[in-house]
């Protein structure tokens, strides 16, 4: 028996064993609401099982674990940083990490009526940052030829505006004069945000 403020303390190679046990494991979190765990399971199953998920278990109500087969599985289900189920936001980090609060995302925007003269690199990249940095086009929008709309990923900061249109200025390909366009903005993926508190996961 404990007497007093003993502490357990374990030989290193004890705790290094429970380390080691966690070492492929993703700790998810629910930043607004719970889901149930069945749910969560179900989730895991469709998405991950066939990418190396073997475990699933619940540590609190919007705390869960999810165990792989190998880092390399746990690394790719932890590419997207975070999930939504039942449209609540799930932020995955790998266990032993700290995860900050979110502050940005990446989201993909879609572009149409896009200005002719608008279809290189520089000029879809500015247009990309009306909205947030740039970071990736699709396969198609990437040829940088013309199309019915472009597509592109940015590092949007939660809580920002998202518009539904960007008015660009334009050149006269004749007379070089300039005037302004509209092009129209969609989101295929909007995320819920809170225009009160600026977080995800509910509107107001």
């Amino acid at each position: 028996p404990s007497e007093g403020n003993a502490t357990v303390v374990p030989p290193d190679d004890d705790l290094k064993e429970g380390i080691d046990k966690l070492r492929t494991t993703i700790i998810g979190s629910f930043t607004k609401g719970t889901v149930t765990y069945k749910t969560v399971v179900d989730f895991a199953n469709k998405v991950w099982k066939s990418r190396g998920l073997i475990y699933v278990g619940q540590k609190d109500a919007r705390t869960f674990l999810f165990r792989f087969n190998s880092i390399t599985d746990m690394n790719n289900a932890l590419g997207k940083g975070t999930w939504y189920i039942e449209r609540k936001p799930m932020v995955v980090h790998a266990w032993g990490t700290s995860v900050s609060p979110i502050k940005t995302m990446p989201l993909w925007v879609r572009f149409d009526q896009v200005p002719d003269s608008y279809w290189t690199a520089n000029c879809l990249s500015r247009l990309a940052s009306f909205i947030g940095p740039p970071l990736c086009a699709d396969e198609l929008t990437s040829r940088l030829e013309i199309l019915p709309f472009a597509k592109l990923c940015v590092q949007y900061t939660i809580g920002d505006d998202l518009p539904t249109s960007i008015p660009v200025m334009v050149l006269d390909p004749s007379t070089g004069a300039k005037s302004e366009e509209i092009v129209l903005v969609s989101y295929p993926n909007k995320p819920m945000v809170c225009s009160a508190c600026k977080s995800l996961g509910h509107l107001i």
